[in-house]
């Protein structure tokens, strides 16, 4: 073995080292520790991100202890639109093989639901929680913006208001999602 490729896997291990101090420091702050799934290709941005996040909001953040096979938690910001009286935090959840994403916003206060009041919206319960869910072709903001074939579903939750779009993503594992956050 020559030095320089010893000392390349020196520091290979103790990056590794780091990104697994920082992940185990993440999931003691979130006490998700049964199923946080973070980003295989950069968990220790995401996880950094995290923490930072939570830092500037007035509550703790939900994570989903559940998420559909092949899913991981690949973003984490504050919602954009967010006060420092009405934290907000935005989730992204994605399968990277697949395309498929979940986003889901969380606000520090119950709010009635202003992003869809749809006749046609169904309501289903989670826990015993009303859900408001939509199927259809949803356009999301962006530079382009984006649409995308799913669902969205809003519910008041421990204090606070959630939203989840979906991009190929249906009840039956969005469902699954949202009891998860409830536990």
């Amino acid at each position: 073995m020559t030095p320089s490729s010893g000392a390349g896997t020196a520091f290979g291990n103790r990056r590794m080292a780091r990104a697994l101090l920082l992940f185990a420091g993440l999931l003691l702050a979130t006490a998700a520790t049964n199923c946080l799934q973070v980003d295989g290709q950069q968990p220790d941005k995401v996880a950094r991100r995290l923490q930072q996040v939570q830092k500037e909001v007035p509550f703790k953040i939900i994570l989903p202890t559940y998420l559909p096979e092949g899913f991981s938690i690949t973003g984490v910001a504050r919602a954009s639109s967010a006060t420092p009286q009405q934290g907000g935090v935005h989730l992204v959840l994605a399968d990277r093989e697949y395309g498929k994403e979940v986003w889901i916003i969380q606000w520090s206060a119950p709010i009635h639901a202003i992003f869809f009041t749809a006749p046609d919206a169904d309501i289903k319960e989670v826990k015993g929680v009303p859900v408001r869910i939509k199927y259809g072709r949803f356009i999301m903001r962006g530079n382009p913006p984006q649409g995308v074939e799913g669902m969205t579903a809003d519910w008041n939750f421990d204090g606070r208001f959630f939203e989840m779009t979906t991009d190929g993503v249906f009840w039956d594992e969005v469902e699954k999602i949202i009891a998860s956050m409830m536990e």
